[in-house]
């Protein structure tokens, strides 16, 4: 498949949870319609619902029953959309992207710094900041930053492989 087919696949996306449910062509063994893969996701969705139900309501996991109804509200929450997987690409990067920087205190920045090592740790703009190694997706993952000049620490996911999501070049424009 070239980039361009790829591009033009169509996907089934878990709009809340920006999530592909599958791809119509290469998620199958043999191809698929968007409708076929829009009931599959969708009785997949009916399943997990009817699953968790009868775990709340069995009582067998009183200590977890706040976790299980989390899972079930978030279960009946999904809804499905059909894209071409170009689509897809700038509807997860709109949706990840675009929350706004969280304030955060010197002990988590200095919790995430010291888990795993940095990734692209440096000082731009009197901002130190760093990325975590750990993707959400593709390059989409948490950026942390601590600004030099006011003492504050920030949280955001940002595209590592895009400085112009960067908390660094944020800031520079407040």
């Amino acid at each position: 498949m070239t980039a361009n087919e790829e591009k033009n696949e169509l996907v089934v996306v878990d709009v809340p949870n920006v999530h592909i449910y599958a791809f119509t062509v290469s998620g199958w063994p043999t191809p698929r319609t968007a409708e076929e893969v829009l009931n599959a996701a969708r009785k997949s969705t009916a399943e997990s619902i009817q699953r968790i139900t009868q775990i709340i309501e069995s009582g067998d996991y009183e200590s977890d029953r706040g976790y299980w109804e989390s899972r079930l509200a978030q279960e009946k929450a999904r809804s499905y959309a059909v894209m071409t997987y170009g689509e897809w690409l700038d509807f997860e990067r709109e949706k990840l992207l675009t929350p706004e920087m969280v304030e955060i205190t010197k002990q988590d920045y200095e919790n995430a710094l010291n888990v795993l090592p940095p990734r692209n740790w440096h000082t731009r703009n009197n901002i130190e900041e760093f990325c975590s190694r750990e993707m959400y997706s593709g390059t989409y993952t948490t950026q942390y930053a601590f600004q030099l000049v006011t003492g504050r620490y920030f949280a955001k996911m940002v595209d590592c492989a895009d400085s112009s999501t960067w908390l660094s070049t944020i800031l520079a424009q407040q």
